[in-house]
Order: C-alpha cells, then sequence, then structure tokens
C-alpha cells in the first residue's frame, strides 16, 4: 500500500534529521575542545593573556599587518597574502573566545611593548 511508502519516507527522513543532529553535536564538541586548546596555549587559569603569547600574538600581528591600512603601492600578489596573513591572525584570536575588557587589555599590553 502507499500507507507504508510514506511512513518509510517519512522514517528516513527522521533517520536523516537525527543524523544531522549527532553530526552537529559532535562538530560543536569539536569546536569547544579547539577553543579549549587555544586558550590553553594563550591564556592562564585565570583566562589573561600569558606574557609569551603577547609576544607571540605580537609577532603574527606584525607579519600579518594587523592594524596597516596603507596599501599604496602595493601590488596585488601582496595585498593577497596580506589577506590571508590578516584572515589567519584573526582566526587564531578569534579562537581565543576573549571578551571585549580582555581584548582592550591585550591591545593595551601590545601597545606596552611597542609591538602593537
Amino acid at each position: 500500500m502507499a500507507v507504508e511508502h510514506e511512513i518509510d519516507a517519512l522514517a528516513s527522513r527522521a533517520e536523516q534529521q537525527q543524523l544531522r543532529r549527532i553530526y552537529e553535536r559532535a562538530k560543536r564538541l569539536s569546536l569547544f575542545r579547539t577553543i579549549a586548546a587555544y586558550r590553553t596555549l594563550f591564556l592562564d587559569e585565570h583566562g589573561a593573556v600569558r606574557p609569551d603569547a603577547v609576544a607571540v600574538i605580537a609577532d603574527f600581528s606584525r607579519v600579518a599587518k594587523l592594524g596597516v591600512v596603507d596599501a599604496s603601492g602595493v601590488g596585488d600578489a601582496e595585498l593577497r597574502e596580506r589577506s590571508g596573513r590578516r584572515a589567519i591572525a584573526l582566526h587564531i584570536l578569534g579562537r581565543l573566545d576573549l571578551d571585549g575588557s580582555k581584548l582592550r587589555d591585550l591591545a593595551s599590553k601590545l601597545r606596552e611593548t611597542g609591538n602593537e
């Protein structure tokens, strides 16, 4: 009968939705673990940026030219490379999952070291 086919189709959709939910939950758990790993590397037990991490962040910020707006005289290839470096630097900073006050504190520490 056609009813059995409809019920089978509904069962298949329900199973697919359940599998999608399981997959999404696993992705969220993986992301949570990744963020926790970044935070372990860069932050102390109170969530403040470690002094050595400030030096590392200053270094990759300098290489990525974060905060540099002047692109005059820079070719397309250099702009693409700079854009890629910037994306990676911002990705790392984003993975630290810092709130506004901690980001301002980091900016202040970078200014103090002259590596903003």
